[in-house]
This record gives C-alpha cells, sequence and structure tokens, in this order.
C-alpha cells in the first residue's frame, strides 16, 4: 500500500533520462546506470524509503509507502520540493484532486489521509490478528527522526572529536525505547534517551581482559549524572555535550562493573518503519470500530 505521484513538465516535455541522473547523483540515492530512469531513496539513519520511475511518456512516478510514521512524508516532501522546483514541474496526485502545482502541506495532508486508513485496515484485517503495531508519540517521533536526519551535520559541525550518535528503536517489554550507544565512555553529543547500550571495547580490554567487545545495559536515569553537568541544547530532542577533559574513575566503574548483557536479551530492535504514531493507531482503531 503505497502513496503515488506523477510528475510532469508544466511545458509537457518528457523528462531526460541523463539531467534526471544528474539530480538524484546524491547520497542514499541507488540510480539506474542505464535504460529508463529509476532511483531509490533509503536513508540509513531515519530508515526512510521511497522510489522514482520513469514511465514510457517520460514522466516520473514517484511512490512512497503508508502503514508507515508520519515523518515518512516529512522526508520526502524535503526530496521532492527541489525536484519540481528545478525541473519545472507539475504534480498529477491519482488519490486525490486535479494536476497542479507541487505543495508540500497538500502532499502532506494527502499522505496522512491514506496513510490513516491503511492503518485502520491493518488494525482490523484479520489476517493479521495478533499483530500489534507498536507505537510512539507523535512528538517523540519526529524529535528522534529529525536527530537523525540531522546528525551528519550537526557532526561536521562538531568535528571528530565528539560523537553524534544515531537513534535506535528497541522493544522492551511491549514498550518501544529509544536508544544509543556508547562507547568507552568517549566525547559524545548524548541525546535525551530512554537506554544506553554501553559498549566496552578499551575498557573491555584493560580492565575486564576481553579479547573481544562487551555490553551492558543502563537507562537514562542511571547515566544523566554523569552527562548533566555538561552544557545542554534545547533543540527538539535536548542534548549534552559531554566533552570532559578526563574520565573520572566513577565513570569507568560505571561501564566495567555493569553485568554484561546477553543475546537473547531484554530488549529486541525495531526498524523506523514498525514504529507508528500512537495517536494516530489509538484514532484508526476508533474508526474501525
Amino acid at each position: 500500500m503505497s502513496h503515488q505521484l506523477v510528475l510532469r513538465r508544466r511545458d509537457g516535455r518528457p523528462l531526460g533520462a541523463q539531467e534526471l541522473r544528474e539530480h538524484f547523483a546524491r547520497p542514499n540515492y541507488e540510480v539506474s546506470k542505464e535504460g529508463r530512469f529509476s532511483a531509490s531513496w533509503s536513508h540509513p539513519d531515519t530508515g526512510g524509503s521511497f522510489t522514482f520511475e520513469q514511465d514510457e511518456r517520460g514522466d516520473l512516478r514517484f511512490e512512497v509507502p503508508y502503514l508507515r510514521p508520519h515523518v515518512f512524508a516529512l522526508e520526502a516532501d524535503l526530496e521532492l520540493l527541489p525536484l519540481v522546483q528545478r525541473f519545472g514541474l507539475v504534480v498529477d496526485d491519482p488519490q486525490h484532486g486535479q494536476p497542479g502545482d507541487y505543495d508540500s502541506e497538500r502532499f502532506i495532508s494527502a499522505w496522512s489521509k491514506g496513510n490513516r486508513a491503511a492503518v485502520a485496515l491493518f488494525a482490523t484485517h484479520p489476517e493479521l490478528e495478533g499483530q500489534v503495531p507498536r507505537t510512539l508519540g507523535y512528538e517523540l517521533i519526529e524529535a528522534t527522526w529529525r536527530w537523525n536526519h540531522g546528525r551528519n551535520a550537526l557532526q561536521e559541525r562538531l568535528g571528530d572529536h565528539v560523537f553524534v550518535p544515531r537513534i535506535f528503536f528497541f522493544l522492551e517489554q511491549d514498550a518501544v525505547r529509544r536508544l544509543v550507544v556508547w562507547t568507552d565512555a568517549i566525547a559524545m553529543a548524548f541525546p535525551v534517551v530512554d537506554l544506553v547500550l554501553l559498549l566496552r571495547d578499551d575498557f573491555g580490554k584493560q580492565w575486564l581482559k576481553k579479547a573481544e567487545p562487551t555490553a551492558a545495559l543502563a537507562t537514562w536515569a542511571e547515566v544523566e549524572p554523569f552527562v548533566a553537568k555538561f552544557p545542554r541544547h534545547e533543540t527538539p530532542l535536548p542534548w549534552h555535550h559531554f566533552q570532559p577533559e578526563n574520565l573520572d574513575e566513577p565513570l569507568v566503574r560505571f561501564f566495567v562493573e555493569r553485568e554484561e548483557l546477553k543475546v537473547p536479551g531484554p530488549i529486541a530492535p525495531l526498524r523506523a518503519h514498525e514504529v507508528l504514531d500512537e495517536e494516530l493507531v489509538a484514532t484508526a482503531g476508533q474508526t474501525a470500530s
């Protein structure tokens, strides 16, 4: 199930495959090398995905899936907008309305309407009985997406001496948790999350006499005392600029004395598209009933 758009030049001229390849020669795109043009977007940090494919008329067909959190539409819009501006494209939305100029708000609204219908179907489809949708609040999903989408830019701004982690989704006792990995207490842009995976690489070799890295799990409440004294930035997802001059003994002990995390453990990874907006699922359930 997906939302589709047809993109064509305002003057009716077909789009050239080569000029499209030049436009899409950017990170996160896999582009066809010959023949009819196609491109697939897959963001390694956000999990966002959508496709473009040229049809026999030379128009460009765009497709973004349903059954996704709302941020998938926000991410698609960031790529659609420069495309239609560069080539002077008009948009035909087969699901809603007549062809016209691209409008971000209209696209996001149309996709959201279809997504709500898809989620309502998912909630009641008999073949999916027993499959519980995993959910998180709308604001937390968007703040997490904005962090992951912008982490490379923040990394470039802070420099190589401070690590900017990706935030992962994990399932813990049927609840969705946000997790970052912290290796050997390195300097880090530390977002406020739920869980922290303590990865002991050099620490493990030096203090635990382990040849291979080991991991331990900690809650944010347990980690916060070590990072709270460092500058806090109030972005959509607050974060601390953890950059100590020296590692103190309590922090090192905190890392190395925690019980090693076994596999399978108390948490299981989730992909970004598996975590739906809590408010959306609740509304879809009411509609379906």
